[in-house]
């Protein structure tokens, strides 16, 4: 794994050799690669892109290095308030508008090379706005460890949980309405935030919650990936309430830990949980993520049947066997590329 730095340095997480270097730099700032780094990555069978990562740096060297794409947004296919915090305001919205053109350019950048699309719905996007080819498509899921992510007797301490950033295309406000709606009617649950969440950040989703539904709201800040199968497990339900999603990994580990899962009818959450479309709220209101988590709520003991078949929908999720299918598939573009004549394998 390459990232940016200064100097060159290594490091070994698990069985991950990660290297920081001046090439790692060169390619997040989209510059230009020297002979020096072109021959550096030369070495290696392939180089994978994730999410079109150094698209301009690395298409100067397609012909000569085997470059394969994973794909997780599609620019084209993002509204422009999927891109925003929570809170936004004109400058921000300018920004953005210009990080989704910069986007755009770096899917062109990449055209013509093997493209991996983390969701079906990605992979129609990819085809319909002509970011790839369809026969150099493949779709390959993101994966859940299985065997970390699972199950357990543990008992639930808290009603609610939201996992994710605050971006309004997570839809956190969402449910913070929903909730003030079942304190009206005398419902009481108690919500658990996950999140890298600033001071100023909290304290504009308190001021949404209120004063007395804000006691029944605890932030947790980021948790370990080794500690956050405790946290699925202590919630009676986990909700996705998002305005725009491409995958929705929270709700796949949280389906492999046997906790119910309410989502958005949208995206990658769909094709996650098609195992229970009745979970599935049809789009992004709070007044409907209301009636469902109340249902959910009331009547959490005849939900276990969804709960079997939540962790029967992560297994085939695992990351065996995701990574076995991308394995193969770099394999595979590699020698249909090896096979190819000259100008094709220059046009990747």
């Amino acid at each position: 794994m390459l990232t940016p730095g200064d100097r060159e340095e290594e490091c070994t997480v698990g069985n991950i050799l990660v290297k920081s270097s001046r090439i790692g730099r060169t390619i997040m700032l989209g510059g230009k690669l020297d002979s020096e780094a072109q021959r550096w990555l030369s070495d290696f069978d392939a180089v994978i892109s994730v999410n079109n990562y150094g698209a301009h740096s690395l298409r100067s060297v397609l012909g000569r290095v085997h470059v394969v794409r994973q794909i997780h947004t599609v620019a084209r296919d993002r509204p422009l308030t999927s891109y925003l915090p929570l809170k936004w305001g004109i400058l921000e919205y300018a920004k953005m508008g210009w990080q989704k053109i910069r986007e755009q350019r770096s899917e062109d950048a990449l055209r013509g090379v093997p493209t991996v699309c983390v969701s079906r719905y990605l992979l129609k996007k990819v085809v319909e706005h002509r970011v790839e080819e369809e026969q150099n498509t493949v779709y390959i899921p993101n994966g859940v460890d299985t065997e970390l992510f699972k199950g357990s007797n543990q008992e639930h301490t808290y009603d609610l949980l939201f996992v994710g950033r605050f971006q309004y295309a997570k839809g956190l406000d969402l449910l913070i309405w929903a909730l003030k709606r079942l304190w009206l009617k005398g419902l009481r649950p108690k919500l658990r935030i996950v999140g890298g969440f600033t001071t100023k950040e909290r304290a504009h989703i308190q001021k949404i919650a209120g004063d007395e539904l804000s006691k029944n709201i605890s932030f947790d800040g980021v948790v370990t990936h080794e500690l956050m199968p405790g946290v699925y497990r202590g919630a009676g339900v986990l909700v996705a309430p998002s305005r725009y999603e491409t995958f929705g990994l929270p709700a796949l580990e949280g389906a492999a830990c046997c906790t119910p899962v309410i989502a958005t009818n949208i995206g990658g959450l769909s094709e996650i949980l098609d195992y229970a479309p009745h979970m599935l709220v049809e789009r992004a209101d709070h007044m409907l993520f209301q009636r469902k988590i109340e249902e959910v709520l009331t009547r959490i003991d005849n939900y276990k049947s969804v709960t079997q078949a939540g962790r029967v929908k992560a297994e085939s999720y695992s990351i065996a066997s995701v990574a076995e299918k991308f394995a193969n598939y770099i394999q595979n573009s590699l020698q249909r590329t090896t096979r190819a004549p000259p100008s094709e394998k220059a046009a990747g």
